[in-house]
């Protein structure tokens, strides 16, 4: 294999799974700077659950990972992995399911710019942690793609979904955003038009996807003037 140059050897990694692609990188100086190659890993999602964080902290030192999921139902106390942990790693790409982020995670918020994806699965928090991010996206973030599904929002004590999130607030944030898709949402008919009518005017956001719905569903590109 030392007479193969470098971009064979790499499309060979290219074929390999995550366990194997960890086991050739131990072979040689050589092989693991080729398969340190971020084209390689790319394609694989780091997934964090409950009760591997401890290891995964030491995981996310790792500059290969640019995926993170993080599966933690419901858990109430801080854990290894917070914001910091993951503002100090390579991540981009992030997805988050059961994860209260009322007493984890709290300063989602500080990721918001540093991530290219990321998707929220029945996360609670605060009606102010949600108002807050939407006014970060206003600003202006690297962000790209935001997915939100079934949102569990604490509002005066009642969990609602996004319907009580000021329409202003919500509609000039997601209008920032080039791919927004939000599921199970509950958004009024007031913020849906407020959305639209940023959307428009902003003239940023190429995808837009709202289902689940009581009131309809809706899928659009809006590179075709539709929303």
């Amino acid at each position: 294999t030392e007479i193969l140059p470098d971009e064979i050897l790499l499309g060979f990694f290219k074929l390999l799974p995550v366990r194997d692609l960890c086991n050739v990188c131990l072979v040689s100086t050589r092989w693991n700077s080729i398969g340190s190659d971020p084209s390689l890993w790319r394609r694989f999602q780091l997934e964090i659950v409950i009760n591997n964080v401890q290891k995964a902290k030491d995981i996310l030192k790792c500059s290969r990972f640019s995926k993170l999921f993080l599966n933690y139902n419901f858990a109430q106390e801080e854990t290894h992995i917070d914001t910091k942990t993951i503002l100090q790693s390579n991540i981009t790409r992030l997805n988050m399911k059961w994860v209260d982020l009322r007493f984890v995670m709290k300063n989602t918020v500080l990721l918001v710019d540093r991530m290219e994806s990321l998707t929220m699965t029945s996360c609670r928090m605060e009606q102010g942690q949600a108002e807050e991010i939407f006014k970060t996206l206003n600003e202006g973030t690297s962000l790209k793609e935001i997915c939100i599904i079934n949102p569990i929002i604490n509002c005066e004590g009642e969990m609602v979904g996004l319907s009580k999130v000021s329409p202003e607030v919500l509609g000039k944030g997601l209008s920032k955003i080039r791919v927004v898709k939000l599921h199970k949402v509950d958004l009024t008919a007031e913020q849906i038009k407020c959305l639209g009518m940023n959307i428009e005017m902003e003239r940023l956001t190429q995808v837009l996807e709202i289902s689940g719905q009581s009131r309809g569903q809706y899928r659009t590109g809006l590179d075709e003037g539709q929303i």
